[in-house]
């Protein structure tokens, strides 16, 4: 396999097509290359995890210390995000095989915030585990675009008891309200750019996406830990959850035993992932990303109507809020179309 083309490619090039394909193809190699290389020469000590957000990554991919609060900040604004430059490595195929946490990285911003961000973009992106993958990326939604999601669900006026499994029944586990939104419900800027980047981040179509679920807890409320995918889900027209962008939609604003609480401000809310023992303090905009099955699209013998079997690995929790509301949203995908309409921006090359 070879990633450069030789002087004897070219020479064999028989028309401009393929002149073409093979420059975008060096192009696109060095932009990866040179990412790398940034990576690589970066002392983790000193990277955007330090010392709050760093998760330390052993030969299991992840440590397991006592249970502890992840809080995502960051010191500077996003980058303004180039929204229609695919990725270099090609996206549909790149979860299929063993990836690295450098290779991960690179995608993950490059998805996030295109090709021409990817060095100001790797400060946003946190690998927790390479395998299974868990991936953390700040900033996915610009503020404006999260405020516009929560304004088109309160104003849809559908918010009701969220449900759980194939039977759609409502549980003591599950405690907050949810309602979907549509692109005619409003705020499609922000639907549309939320579905284009998890297609470019997971490598599956936006028409194989649910539509967005906005999900809305008051203090107390909670859901305990669970799969958003189960076998039964197979049994389902649209078969089962691959993969998730779970997104946070505002931020929480304090910590438990502060001595001068807002009562208004978001404390406790956090998502438990109990195989990592990590939790993630919410942040708007931030967005989790991982896959909820061993199956994977790219991988060898994978094809769409095949039996998709949970990864128990990714279980994890939305832990009791304390104070004040907790705004957030999932974005949930398919190995086959779904149907609902669901539409990101069309890449163009």
């Amino acid at each position: 396999f070879r990633i450069f083309p030789t002087c004897q490619d070219m020479a064999n090039a028989n028309t401009t097509q393929t002149a073409r394909q093979i420059g975008a193809s060096c192009a696109m190699a060095s932009i990866l290359l040179s990412s790398l290389a940034a990576i690589a020469s970066s002392s983790r000590e000193t990277s955007a995890f330090a010392p709050v957000t760093y998760i330390p990554i052993n030969q299991r991919h992840v440590v397991r210390p006592a249970a502890r609060r992840v809080r995502l900040l960051s010191s500077s604004a996003p980058p303004e995000p180039e929204p229609f430059a695919p990725s270099p490595l090609t996206p549909e195929g790149f979860w299929g095989e063993p990836r690295t946490e450098q290779e991960i990285a690179v995608h993950a911003s490059m998805a996030s915030f295109g090709r021409g961000y990817v060095e100001e973009g790797l400060s946003k992106v946190h690998v927790v585990s390479v395998e299974p993958p868990l991936v953390v990326v700040e900033d996915f939604l610009p503020p404006h675009m999260c405020d516009a999601i929560v304004d088109a669900a309160t104003q849809k006026g559908e918010l009701k008891r969220s449900t759980l499994g194939s039977e759609q029944t409502g549980s003591e586990e599950r405690t907050s309200d949810n309602c979907w939104l549509r692109e005619e419900d409003g705020a499609e800027e922000a639907l549309r750019t939320m579905a284009h980047k998890s297609e470019r981040l997971s490598g599956i179509p936006a028409s194989h996406m649910e539509n967005l679920q906005v999900v809305h807890y008051r203090p107390g409320q909670k859901f305990d830990v669970h799969a958003d995918h189960l076998d039964s889900f197979n049994e389902l027209g649209c078969r089962g959850r691959l993969a998730t962008v779970l997104l946070y939609l505002n931020s929480a604003g304090g910590d438990e035993g502060t001595e001068e609480a807002d009562p208004s401000m978001l404390t406790g809310g956090e998502t438990w992932f109990p195989e990592y023992d990590v939790k993630f303090v919410p942040r708007k905009g931030t967005a989790l990303f991982w896959f909820n099955t061993l199956e994977r699209p790219g991988s060898e013998g994978y094809h769409p109507e095949m039996f998709l079997r949970c990864d128990e690995r990714m279980r994890h929790a939305g832990l009791p809020v304390i104070t004040g509301e907790k705004w957030a949203c999932n974005r949930w995908m398919h190995p086959i179309p779904t149907g609902t309409g669901v539409r990101g921006y069309p890449y163009q090359s």
